[in-house]
């Protein structure tokens, strides 16, 4: 399962999935989560993105081994809340069928392997600016629209934590990415050059995974 960034088209996605069905035997599904609901963070628009390929997967091929990749944080934002759910850490939202629930404990009976490229990155303002410029780099109005509801959600953001003495949207993912179960193997692919991504950060959260084994 290939799970595309924020703004991803099929069309990019596929390059990867194509490399990977070079491979004998290898069968590939890939999502990309609605630009609105990784901006927004809106879990249940997220998880019901990767439940469906998810579905499709299993219904295509119901046995073997299956490996999860996600790009940047548009498609770790999905993955993660899916883990989260799969291992209990967070109750089922009211839209989650029966069916997908018992998708996913098939899902996570098969799991042997996680590839984690250009995530997880910690959310600042600025790095959350150039992922819009990046995604949606063609289409001016698209840009500043994002932008504009960015910033506004993340002062709103601000002034519910300071008020309600919650975590905002970037610590409370951050927070989630630190207690991610350790179940299977991890790769992380990343750049030090990659102006999207905290390196400092990233290779402090993998040297936690580490230390969980």
């Amino acid at each position: 399962l290939l799970l595309g960034w924020m703004g991803a088209q099929t069309k990019h996605v596929k390059k990867y999935q194509d490399m990977y069905s070079k491979a004998d035997g290898i069968i590939t599904m890939q999502a990309i989560a609605d630009p609105t609901d990784v901006m927004m963070y809106r879990h249940d628009g997220l998880l019901q993105c990767g439940l469906r390929a998810l579905m499709t997967l299993v219904e295509k091929s119901p046995v073997g081994p299956i490996v999860v990749h996600t790009f940047s944080n548009g498609g770790n934002f999905v993955w993660n809340l899916l883990v989260r759910l799969m291992h209990g850490q967070d109750a089922a939202l009211p839209s989650v069928t029966t069916e997908q629930l018992a998708c996913l404990k098939q899902v996570q009976e098969r799991l042997v392997g996680e590839i984690f490229d250009s995530a997880p990155c910690y959310m600042y303002i600025s790095s959350g600016m150039a992922a819009i410029d990046a995604s949606f780099s063609r289409n001016a109005a698209f840009r500043v629209l994002f932008k504009t509801a960015f910033v506004t959600s993340g002062f709103f953001g601000a002034l519910w934590s300071m008020a309600s003495g919650q975590l905002t949207a970037p610590a409370l993912y951050w927070s989630r990415c630190k207690d991610w179960p350790t179940t299977t193997k991890q790769l992380y692919v990343y750049s030090d050059v990659d102006a999207l991504c905290d390196v400092a950060a990233l290779e402090g959260h993998i040297a936690a995974m580490e230390a969980k084994g």
